[in-house]
């Protein structure tokens, strides 16, 4: 008696990101936290012919709500990279589960019964993990700090940790508050150092030290031992940097420049004055 065993035949795995519809196998897609399928999805799963799922939708667009039963994605939208489908010059739609629900309507054949059972059930129904808050928190935070050492502050630094975000997590936050403008910063003019000792009526040489003094300013030596100025908290109040253009041979960072308030000239003045009258 022949009693080799025989191992039993193992059934292919399918990838996490794969769901099989009937017969037919596609991949889960996830738009802002929601399962969504394309057009050319339905009619993979439906047995349709080819854009079968988009003529019914034009026919009846004006039913369809944006943000609800569709998203109209460009291809600048970043992440559509991680779905990995294209997407034509004129944009393509991703459907949510009640925009392919209005759409089959007209599909009454038992297969159209039986794909959208499983469709709703097993892609729709597909758990997702809430809103990654802590997340998004976190990224925030980095990004801020990061900003702040380089000198981006005030309206410039809200813009473009709203632009990370945006580019990070597909959420516009200024448009979800509502808000529809920054409240303007200050118009003050810029002034250089030299420009700063031509009001002041001093050699620009001694400009540096006076802010320094002031405690508006510190100064610190590079590499090349060449003098360099960093604002201080209270400085921040009277100056900005401005990014020059240039980069650091060594690491290659932003060549920054400090550019003072014209209000900080009257502080000055003010300062002079109280060292003239002690001395």
């Amino acid at each position: 008696m022949n009693t080799t065993q025989v191992a039993p035949k193992t059934q292919p795995k399918t990838a996490p990101n794969l769901i099989t519809i009937g017969d037919t196998e596609i991949r889960l897609l996830i738009y802002k936290g929601l399962p969504v399928v394309t057009f050319q999805m339905i009619d993979k799963v439906h047995g349709r012919p080819a854009r079968t799922a988009v003529r019914n939708f034009e026919q009846n667009r004006s039913l369809f709500l944006d943000g609800e039963d569709f998203f109209l994605i460009k291809q600048s939208n970043h992440e559509i990279r991680d779905l990995g489908i294209n997407v034509s010059p004129r944009g393509s739609y991703l459907i949510t589960e009640t925009g392919y629900l209005m759409l089959v309507k007209s599909f009454t054949d038992d297969l159209a019964w039986q794909v959208q059972r499983e469709l709703v059930n097993k892609y729709f129904a597909t758990p997702q993990p809430a809103t990654p808050t802590n997340q998004m928190l976190e990224y925030a935070q980095i990004n801020k700090e990061f900003l702040t050492l380089f000198g981006i502050e005030s309206n410039m630094q809200t813009i473009a940790l709203n632009n990370a975000m945006q580019k990070k997590f597909g959420v516009n936050m200024l448009e979800t508050w509502d808000v529809k403008g920054l409240k303007s910063e200050t118009q003050d003019q810029t002034l250089t150092v030299s420009d700063i000792a031509n009001q002041l009526s001093i050699g620009k040489h001694k400009v540096n030290p006076i802010l320094i003094e002031m405690d508006l300013q510190t100064s610190a030596r590079d590499h090349k031992n060449n003098i360099y100025y960093e604002l201080t908290n209270a400085g921040k109040k009277y100056a900005i940097y401005v990014d020059t253009g240039k980069r650091h041979k060594t690491d290659g960072s932003p060549v920054r420049q400090i550019k003072w308030y014209a209000s900080v000239v009257e502080v000055l003045k003010a300062h002079l004055k109280l060292t003239e009258t002690v001395a």
